[in-house]
């Protein structure tokens, strides 16, 4: 289409991110720290510039042979692991550090939640700093590795990145995604895996110790966690009185994407169960058949 066309699309998509407070919300948000998306665009731009940067050179000073041995796409997904690895690092401890100045108590947690409209500049921080990794990944996707990428991969920062951006404008639902941000403690554990992998470091004790680890942090963060943040959303709509300055449509959507997040944890954790328990036992029947 022409540049006419696509001027059209982005303002058709500005006007409804502009309706979205009268369209969800009751009453008008309160203001933020500081000017909505003005951490998101920096933090976009930073993320960016460092695949950028470690794709044309800095990963071959840094990583030596290990890097340069390695094919074009293999590089791609190798600075791609670290930038990630980095965010999920960086998020999970500011994540982790608000967080654990709330008492996790079902009332309180629950209040916060859906009676809380304040946005503490720690929380809008985390969020806004994930908004940009999320943009900037997707304009990396569309620019520099359109080859590289599945819709999966799209999908899943679309969705990510239009949840946690609805949350900045309507000044709602982001103590629920804080708490969801603590999930990723277990992430650098995966890029971990990943990166042991590439260098053929499987049977290392490092390796076994950083699967067991993710394992063990993967269902407390993702399972007891996520299932007490579910019941706590449950238990706060069942018992008490909803909020009156978001609409019920916004409240059922919040409360029905927090269960779905929730069962999705719960069907992976059962792929990672099926995995370690057909690797114990394989190697179980290799040790019998050895002796």
């Amino acid at each position: 289409g022409s540049n006419a066309e696509y001027m059209g699309y982005l303002s058709l998509l500005l006007y409804f991110a502009q309706r979205i407070e009268t369209m969800w919300i009751a009453d008008p948000a309160p203001d933020p720290p500081f000017p909505r998306f003005s951490v998101a665009v920096p933090s976009g731009v930073a993320f960016f510039a460092l695949y950028y940067f470690l794709h044309h050179g800095l990963s071959r000073k840094l990583f030596g042979g290990a890097y340069t041995g390695l094919s074009k796409s293999m590089r791609v997904r190798w600075d791609e692991r670290s930038v990630a690895f980095l965010h999920a690092v960086v998020g999970t401890v500011l994540a982790l550090i608000y967080v654990a100045r709330h008492p996790m108590t079902v009332d309180h947690v629950g209040d916060t939640i859906y009676y809380e409209r304040d946005q503490p500049w720690l929380r809008s921080f985390v969020l806004e700093m994930t908004i940009g990794y999320f943009a900037s990944d997707l304009v990396r996707y569309a620019t520099l590795t359109p080859d590289d990428h599945s819709v999966p991969d799209y999908m899943h920062h679309i969705v990510a990145l239009s949840s946690y951006s609805v949350g900045i404008i309507t000044s709602w639902g982001t103590f629920t995604m804080i708490l969801f941000e603590t999930n990723e403690i277990s992430t650098p554990l995966l890029h971990l895996k990943w990166f042991l992998e590439v260098l053929e470091l499987r049977s290392s004790l490092l390796y076994k110790a950083n699967l067991l680890l993710f394992y063990v942090l993967f269902f407390v963060a993702r399972i007891l966690f996520n299932g007490f943040v579910a019941y706590t959303c449950y238990f706060t709509l069942r018992y008490k009185n909803p909020p009156t300055d978001v609409s019920f449509a916004l409240v059922m959507t919040q409360l029905a994407l927090t269960i779905a997040h929730t069962l999705l944890q719960v069907y992976w954790f059962g792929l990672l169960t099926q995995i370690a328990v057909r690797r114990i036992l394989g190697s179980h029947k290799a040790r019998s058949k050895g002796e």
